[in-house]
């Protein structure tokens, strides 16, 4: 409590001088540097070029520990997949992120043709999924076999590289993956 009146203190005598003061704590899911539509770094910069005085903290957690986190008053914005979230806390929609299914080089659907695969050969494969994700579903898919799981997108880019499973990823995360040929999408304009 003691820390928190001084701070507030702090914050009070520099709006009397009309500048921001204090702290801002900003959570974010990982693998959101590479969202071009997010724009993240860009807010970032102008935030901080009005606002030098504010000390900014960018916190990279789970979507259920920003909820937590969000809860408990330990981050003051956070930028997750929320679908929903108590009434205590505003829930604004940022944008729309495409997801892509991705198998590794080493995975024995990466040389099949898309026109040769069908949604529920693809099924038949072990799934690594995300966990919190509980309520959401591969569009136009028969039912996965979930295999592994994580909370982390790294650690989902991981299981797919190991070539043991499949996984979607953002499109805009896996790209340089892509493009050096080591995953592929599968049936990308199908699913």
């Amino acid at each position: 409590r003691m820390f928190a009146s001084i701070e507030q203190f702090r914050s009070d005598i520099a709006s009397s001088r009309g500048e921001l003061t204090g702290e801002l704590h900003i959570g974010v899911v990982d693998a959101v540097a590479t969202n071009d539509n997010l724009k993240l770094h860009r807010t970032i910069r102008s935030f901080n070029e009005s606002a030098k005085a504010v000390d900014l903290r960018v916190h990279i957690r789970s979507p259920q520990m920003l909820l937590r986190n969000l809860l408990e008053e330990r981050v003051h914005i956070g930028i997750a997949p929320f679908s929903s979230v108590p009434q205590s806390i505003k829930l604004v929609k940022l944008h729309k992120e495409t997801q892509v299914l991705y198998c590794s080089r080493s995975h024995e659907l990466f040389d099949i043709k898309d026109d040769e695969l069908t949604i529920d050969a693809i099924g038949e494969f072990p799934y690594a999924a995300r966990n919190y994700l509980q309520n959401w579903s591969p569009p136009e898919t028969s039912q996965f076999r979930t295999a592994a799981s994580t909370g982390d997108m790294e650690a989902l880019l991981l299981y797919i590289l190991s070539g043991q499973f499949i996984g979607y990823l953002p499109k805009h995360y896996a790209e340089p993956w892509v493009k050096s040929g080591k995953i592929k999408g599968l049936l990308e304009n199908n699913l």
